[in-house]
């Protein structure tokens, strides 16, 4: 059996994540276009108002069609909307009986879309300029979500090549499938206004990762860490509660720099990019919320008070951390695939409101429930794990830092637990290898891996694929007629 050791120059193992993330994205288009999600490619009927303002239209192209006419907000008039004396309240606006759209940032009188902008800037917005007409969001969000999986694939040949070293090529690809199919990410593909933030902020979690220690084989070591500075801003940009990966950045930078992989003035390079585009963020948040700090969430127009319901409390939390540890999935041996989202939803916390969407928690992921164990357990007899040990508690800390401010000023939903996920799933993955690597004549640990992997495989992948429990089966019964 052939094995890869610094598999750079090993053609068929640098191009097989290439190959695989074509066929992931050529499945997942047709998937797409089964079930309904894509049923045109160019959306051309909502350029002028009022259409633009109709029910169906996303607000990704009200936002788009915005910046092209040189606004920073929504064209429409909102007269009767301001006249209430609390529009933030959903049965003063249900009572009124007035137009408004739904689940939008309203401040001072405008709309806005307190969505990310980035796929907006550097897709939609050319797009439109070029065609006239809006890409399918579906369309966007699956090339962000398949560029991600794409650097995920590079930034793990980069871990096992200057961490792990030596492992078989079947386990090297093994490895991959099982990071990327393990951790729900597919459950973004569908491509609501909701999930493409999340894609955008797994995309430059990754990419900041990947130039940061990419800067290990000292080459191009000042524009890898500009390239990071970039992505290390669109992580924030792309969703606010994305900068608390910033700790772990900051982490691996430290390690690198006492390592002598890189000086200061590298990180100089990463830092002034990073600055920048903040500001320009900063001054985006201003000039819509009259402050840098605010992103719009809490100015959404739904069915709760937001600027209410965005607060802590312990009760609330003591809930969050339930859910988002232990809710478990739904079985049903008479439907296939057997497995689906737990859709059961009880919001009532001694008159608070917790926001609870379908999730499965942490405890459902062997990968991630293994990986912890021997976090905890391996450590102290195998200095060489100490490093993946170490970044893996530092996720932790992430995880129960974003558990507070999921439950806090969000609520309980499978996407928002999707970033850290995949983080942990393929730091207990390098875990697995590193130990496989120091133990190769261990076959009983080597095979319990591999059934972890397999098992954590079976019981996620349907769910990516089931949503509101019917998907995956309407998938398989079109495909089979």
């Amino acid at each position: 059996m052939k094995n890869i050791i610094n598999s750079k120059n090993n053609k068929f193992n640098s191009n097989i994540v290439s190959i695989i993330v074509v066929v992931i994205a050529i499945f997942n288009y047709i998937y797409l276009v089964k079930i309904g999600y894509i049923k045109e490619v160019w959306i051309d009927k909502i350029t002028n108002p009022p259409n633009i303002f109709s029910d169906y239209v996303d607000n990704y192209y009200r936002q788009t069609y915005a910046f092209a006419n040189g606004s920073l907000y929504f064209l429409e008039p909102t007269a009767n909307l301001q006249n209430l004396k609390n529009p933030y309240s959903y049965e003063e606006r249900t009572n009124a009986g007035i137009f408004y759209l739904y689940d939008t940032s309203y401040y001072n009188g405008r709309y806005y879309s307190y969505y990310t902008v980035i796929p907006i800037f550097f897709i939609l917005l050319p797009l439109y300029f070029i065609t006239g007409k809006f890409l399918n969001l579906a369309i966007v969000n699956l090339f962000i979500l398949m560029l991600a999986i794409l650097f995920i694939g590079k930034l793990y040949k980069l871990v096992v090549d200057n961490y792990i070293g030596k492992i078989s090529r079947k386990l090297y690809i093994f490895c991959f499938l099982a990071i990327i199919f393990s951790c729900n990410i597919f459950l973004l593909m569908r491509g609501l206004k909701y999930d493409i933030p999340i894609s955008c902020g797994i995309l430059f979690i990754t990419l900041t990762l990947y130039f940061v220690l990419a800067t290990c084989n000292n080459k191009n070591i000042k524009l890898k860490m500009f390239f990071a500075g970039i992505c290390m801003a669109f992580i924030v940009c792309s969703k606010p509660t994305y900068i608390v990966y910033y700790v772990l950045i900051a982490y691996i930078l430290l390690k690198l720099l006492r390592n002598n992989s890189i000086n200061i003035k590298d990180i100089i390079f990463l830092v002034i990019p990073c600055i920048v585009i903040g500001i320009f963020q900063m001054l985006y948040n201003y000039v819509r919320y009259d402050s840098v700090f605010e992103f719009g969430a809490k100015y959404n127009l739904t069915e709760i008070n937001m600027i209410e319901y965005m607060g802590f409390s312990w009760s609330k939390l003591l809930r969050g951390f339930k859910f988002y540890l232990f809710k478990l999935p739904c079985i049903d041996i008479t439907r296939f695939p057997y497995i689906f989202m737990n859709l059961y939803s009880d919001n009532d916390i001694h008159s608070e409101i917790l926001y609870e969407n379908r999730y499965v928690g942490m405890i459902i992921f062997p990968i991630i429930v293994l990986g912890l164990i021997l976090n905890l357990t391996v450590g102290k007899n195998h200095k060489e794990l100490k490093e993946i040990i170490t970044v893996q508690r530092v996720l932790y800390i992430i995880f129960l830092i974003l558990v507070v401010i999921n439950t806090t000023f969000a609520g309980v939903s499978e996407t928002y637990s999707l970033d850290i996920k995949y983080l942990l799933v393929f730091s207990s993955v390098i875990l697995f290898l590193k130990y496989i690597s120091v133990q190769p004549n261990n076959t009983i640990l080597k095979f319990t891996i591999i059934l972890v992997c397999i098992i954590n495989i079976a019981i996620i992948l349907p769910i990516s694929y089931s949503g509101e429990g019917q998907i995956f089966l309407n998938l398989i019964e079109k495909i089979s007629i």
